[in-house]
């Protein structure tokens, strides 16, 4: 687990959306990072994915918490659906 978490690449990438250019994303092998508020998750033991439309899956061996959300709808500009909900789980772990 450690070697996979190790980060792998950080920064500016080529995502095809100039605005979109550096979004903060760290990669491991394969699978995002925690990265803030790009990609948010538990902490420094968490990788997985997002998607388009809001989606995001995720583990973390630190909490022992697999995560995976799936929208039902896209939605305009930022989403932060995701995002709330791990906070939530989050509230959940440390109360």
């Amino acid at each position: 687990m450690d070697d996979a978490l190790r980060e792998q690449s950080s920064g500016a990438s080529w995502s095809g959306f100039p605005d979109m250019a550096d979004m903060g994303i760290r990669w491991g092998t394969g699978f995002h990072l925690d990265s803030p508020p790009a990609v948010p998750m538990l902490g420094a033991r968490s990788f997985g994915h997002d998607g388009a439309g809001g989606h995001l899956g995720f583990a973390d061996d630190e909490f022992g918490v697999g995560f995976g959300y799936v929208a039902n709808r896209m939605v305009s500009g930022e989403d932060e659906r995701a995002g709330r909900l791990v906070e939530a789980v989050r509230g959940c772990l440390e109360g």
